[in-house]
């Protein structure tokens, strides 16, 4: 089994932003940010709006946020709302500025505790609006310490980090984590310190390095690719599998459409020798415009319902796909000008994931659960299977708050992790090689379908 050099996707640069987590949510990662799936803005029209308007009293901003969680959230029949919001509301007429209000809706968030709705203060928003974050630009997995991603010209990049380096300490002491990765504190104003010291060690390399980075705007760029995966080598395997590489995104919808339809056009280009079987990985999606992806996805995943949402009034809204546009109920949301339909109808597919998996990416691999001739690998995801919606504040702040909880194809809820029908430890230093683990399992079980067995 092995992943081909060439990469067929074609061009393009998508530049996309991660949603900021809230400081207090527990999720957020080592420079990195973890995203929501939204339905999209309430409050401005103009996501794209930079300017600020004049500031909004506390007691009016703070109350314009109450009514927003209130009408919104789906946790707040788990906890004593009324007593959270009377104690905001207090604390509000007390409050003499803009950082005092944002402090309270933190609070709130804290309250409530449902670890996916967030509030994201305007400097923070700002950048988002422009394709960018204000961190460092990497992602180290726990417990192995390995960083497994980095974005190109971030401050983490700058200073020398690589992918495959290993984390040894955070400004000389123990990293702090989630279980799943590294993380850097943030401060009570929701930020990353200034600047911070990671000490490594890398393969080939002895003894240890002290990389100094300053936080810094990092811009994400989100392009999804494609590539030929061979079979092991057993008989009867009919050609190479599709590979395809699934990022998550985050942007305006003009991104989104360029997205998918990227997504697509890799699908195509892959598909260009017909495949029986194709592997979607998901392992380090963290989330974002779940639209987009399955719009991107639509070829492999198939026409009709493929997931949905169910809110706390118990309506359910199904997703659809239909030639290639994703529809939420009788909406249309994301589509592509060129859609594409795989050449095998009814491949076999196997969707790879991790406990970076998260958001969006979580829904990705829901809209995969019940399909034909489909198996995950690999380990549990994060465990925000949970639907956002996004209000912008006057000040142009970011609430986001948990909407619904992701059901599949066929109905059934799910709230939390998603295990892998197929556990496979992941070896985060041999990811997409001949020795990665999850690849290995996922090519033996696409060997052995009848779409990929010769007649």
């Amino acid at each position: 089994m092995r992943l081909t050099s060439k990469t067929l996707v074609a061009a393009g640069v998508l530049v996309a932003a991660f949603t900021l987590a809230a400081a207090a949510a527990p999720v957020s990662q080592a420079g990195h940010a973890i995203a929501t799936h939204q339905t999209g803005i309430l409050g401005q029209a103009d996501s794209s709006a930079t300017t600020v308007p004049p500031a909004v009293a506390p007691t009016a901003y703070v109350k314009e946020a109450l009514d927003f969680i209130e009408v919104a959230s789906f946790r707040l029949g788990t906890v004593d709302w009324r007593g959270i919001r009377a104690a905001a509301e207090s604390s509000a007429t007390a409050a003499t500025s803009s950082a005092d209000s944002y402090e309270i809706i933190s609070g709130v968030l804290k309250s409530i505790n449902d670890k996916h709705s967030s509030f994201t203060r305007p400097p923070q928003a700002q950048l988002q609006t422009l394709g960018a974050y204000n961190g460092f630009g990497f992602v180290a997995v726990w417990p192995s310490r390995t960083v497994v991603t980095t974005t190109a010209g971030a401050p983490a990049v700058k200073a020398g980090l690589r992918v495959g380096d290993r984390i040894v300490k955070i400004d000389g002491k123990e990293p702090v984590h989630n279980n799943t990765n590294i993380v850097v504190p943030r401060g009570r104003n929701g930020e990353f310190p200034s600047k911070i010291v990671v000490t490594i060690s890398r393969k080939g390399v002895r003894g240890t390095k002290n990389l100094s980075m300053a936080v810094g705007a990092v811009t994400l760029v989100s392009v999804p690719t494609a590539a030929v995966v061979e079979p092991p080598k057993v008989g009867g395997v009919i050609g190479a599998f599709g590979y395809i590489d699934v990022p998550g995104i985050i942007g305006d919808p003009t991104a989104q459409k360029q997205y998918a339809q990227i997504l697509q056009d890799a699908i195509r280009a892959t598909d260009a020798a017909p495949r029986c079987g194709w592997i979607v990985d998901l392992r380090l999606n963290r989330g974002g415009y779940i639209y987009a992806m399955l719009s991107g996805l639509g070829p492999i995943l198939g026409s009709g319902p493929v997931a949905g949402q169910l809110n706390a009034a118990g309506t359910r809204t199904m997703w659809t796909y239909a030639d290639g546009t994703v529809f939420s109920g009788e909406t249309p949301t994301v589509g592509v000008d060129q859609p594409y339909r795989v050449v095998n109808p009814d491949p076999a597919v196997a969707v790879l994931t991790s406990g970076l998996t998260a958001s969006a990416g979580e829904a990705v691999t829901i809209a995969f659960r019940g399909r034909p001739n489909t198996r995950s690998f690999g380990e549990k995801t994060t465990g925000l299977t949970t639907f956002n919606v996004r209000k912008r504040m006057p000040d142009g702040a970011f609430l986001d708050i948990l909407n619904a909880v992701d059901i599949d194809r066929a109905g059934n809820t799910y709230d939390g992790p998603v295990p892998p029908e197929q556990p496979v430890a992941i070896d985060w230093r041999n990811i997409g090689n001949q020795a990665d683990p999850v690849l290995l399992a996922a090519t033996r079980w696409l060997s052995e379908q009848t779409s990929c067995k010769q007649s």
